[in-house]
């Protein structure tokens, strides 16, 4: 397991909705970082947002036509939201070749990109542009889906983790309604991140790096860490 924490970076969001930074476990230092997470709409990254961002794999949403990322938007799920990425992301191209930067896009059950066959299928049209999979299960569920939730996690895992590039561990919990999930940390809320990475591990690429997203600029539970090592002992 190539583990590796996501840390939040202090102060405002720069540039443009950049929030986080993707570091091996044990170290913060930015020199060190391996990928950066932009967390504004991707239907609304610019060229000049790319170019800030420079070069290496930038961690991003799959956008949506709400205003709202967390809103229940059906138009994203037709043909429409597609077209708006797909249209969006080929204006994109030549500035993210250009800047080196390659989008690992986070599907999650909101956004255009919304589950396992919408991804597959992203991917497939998507194989020659500097775009990759960063895989995030617990965003592709929606709270009715929990009471089958080990069902769903392993439809997932089976035909997502092979296609993913980076694999996070991340929290989500039910808001007051219970009519949506709402992301928290690695640790909390409804999965736990040893169960996530014990559907995904059978099938990650053997490069990809596991991400602990936390909610914070500390590092993660070292008894999270210890769990996380022995369940990944116990597989070998």
């Amino acid at each position: 397991m190539r583990l590796h924490a996501e840390i939040s970076l202090a102060g405002d969001p720069a540039p443009g909705g950049l929030v986080g930074e993707v570091v091996p476990i044990g170290s913060c230092a930015a020199s060190e970082a391996i990928a950066r997470r932009w967390a504004g709409n991707l239907l609304q990254l610019t060229p000049e947002i790319v170019a800030a961002l420079g070069p290496g794999r930038v961690m991003v949403n799959s956008g949506s036509l709400a205003e709202d990322l967390a809103a229940l938007e059906p138009r994203n799920w037709l043909g429409s939201g597609k077209a708006a990425l797909t249209g969006h992301l080929a204006t994109l191209e030549p500035v993210l070749r250009e800047a080196q930067v390659r989008l690992l896009i986070e599907p999650c059950s909101r956004h255009i990109i919304h589950d396992a066959q919408a991804t597959l299928l992203f991917l497939q049209e998507q194989s020659a542009a500097p775009v990759g999979l960063a895989l995030n299960p617990a965003a592709l569920f929606e709270p009715s889906m929990l009471a089958m939730r080990e069902d769903h996690l392993l439809r997932i895992a089976e035909s997502l983790a092979p296609r993913c590039e980076m694999l996070i561990l991340a929290g989500v919990r039910p808001d007051e309604s219970a009519e949506r999930l709402t992301p928290c940390g690695a640790g909390e809320g409804e999965f736990d991140p040893v169960e996530l990475w014990t559907a995904c591990r059978p099938y990650i690429p053997a490069h990809a790096p596991v991400v602990l997203r936390t909610d914070s600029q500390h590092p993660p539970d070292a008894a999270l860490l210890r769990r996380l090592e022995a369940a990944d002992t116990r597989r070998r």
